[in-house]
């Protein structure tokens, strides 16, 4: 590993039908102290309930996701009036604390993109994003010279994913510094 941070979050989310959104735009994003709740409409209407907390506040609820992944939703003036009318289709998924990682992305014969070289905490979403633009970096990279990528590659992945893996990791030990 170039570069290890210890797991700052642990995320819980599930899926559940009747969600009203507040408007067409589709997701939300909802920082409530340092709790992050999110909700992501999808087809058939349903939607994803998800919540982002603390280590800490994992290791005080984890017997209870579901309460807590409710209680945020409760607690939140934006979310709150909207939660009875829900019915919840799946259990509770957890996003359990995992450390953040860049790792070296390639050498002789192999190439990493995406989680496999940059496991981020998922707090901000960008953990798609960052697969695709370091596949496309190391795509690029290949065409470009085929016998001699590595160098090339390594720079791309670095200039257009670093930096969204250094800020996720600065900002998920307490997610209030974004304000």
């Amino acid at each position: 590993d170039e570069e290890r941070h210890e797991p700052a979050r642990a995320m819980y989310y599930r899926y559940a039908a009747g969600w009203q959104p507040q408007s067409d735009v589709g997701p939300e994003f909802l920082l409530d102290g340092d709790s992050f709740s999110y909700v992501f409409p999808s087809d058939a209407a349903v939607a994803c309930l998800a919540v982002s907390i603390t280590t800490d506040d994992h290791q005080r609820s984890h017997a209870d996701a579901a309460a807590r992944l409710e209680r945020a939703l409760a607690v939140n003036p934006q979310t709150a009036d909207r939660l009875d009318g829900v019915t919840w289709l799946s259990d509770v998924y957890r996003g359990l604390p995992a450390d953040s990682v860049w790792r070296r992305g390639c050498g002789p014969g192999w190439a990493l993109v995406g989680d496999a070289g940059t496991a981020q905490d998922p707090w901000a979403g960008l953990g798609m994003d960052t697969a695709a633009l370091q596949a496309e970096a190391f795509a690029e990279s290949f065409l470009e010279s085929p016998g001699d990528w590595s160098t090339a590659y390594e720079s791309r992945r670095r200039e257009r994913t670093y930096d969204g893996f250094a800020e996720t990791t600065r900002l998920a030990g307490d997610l209030r510094s974004i304000l």
